[in-house]
């Protein structure tokens, strides 16, 4: 009986880890033309490019991420195996420990390591992308404009050579 109920603990959490998987999946979103599930906006931030929500964690920000998000999902998801009481008595434990043997668990688990590892990588490019152009929100808009002015000579328009006596 223990066997019944562990089977479908296991098929509930790799039903909810496949679906969240798919919505992460970049491949899949973009095959199936799904909406994603983050709606994250690229802002400047105190002088950097950044991400709201970010994407990894700020230490010490109270803020949640996606990366925390995911993994909360996650954790929620493994609550099952908390929630229902075994039914032999010989072991009062739960049924994380037999979890940990299914095999489309570990799969899952990996795929969305991975897409979230893909998410992470694809953010830092794409914001780099912009850092290039650090010095239009970094260096003072006055001062560069100034600094120019006594860098560069005057253009002189050849119409004005031309019409002089």
């Amino acid at each position: 009986m223990n066997e019944i109920v562990l089977d479908g603990i296991a098929t509930s959490i790799t039903t909810a880890l496949e679906h969240l998987n798919r919505q992460i999946d970049p491949a899949y979103i973009k095959r199936h033309e799904l909406q994603p599930i983050f709606d994250v906006k690229i802002e400047l931030q105190d002088k950097h490019v950044g991400y709201d929500p970010p994407i990894q964690a700020l230490p010490d920000s109270g803020r949640l991420s996606v990366v925390n998000s995911v993994k909360g999902w996650i954790a929620d998801f493994f609550q099952y195996s908390f929630l229902i009481t075994r039914l032999d008595k010989a072991d009062p434990a739960d049924y994380l420990q037999e979890l940990r043997d299914f095999f489309e668990l570990k799969y899952y688990l990996a795929s969305i390591s991975a897409n979230i590892e893909h998410i992470e990588t694809q953010a830092r490019l794409f914001n780099e992308r912009f850092n290039q152009y650090s010095y239009l929100w970094l260096e003072d808009p006055e001062e560069t404009f100034k600094k120019f002015l006594q860098d560069n000579d005057p253009v002189e328009d050849e119409f004005l050579k031309d019409e002089e006596p």
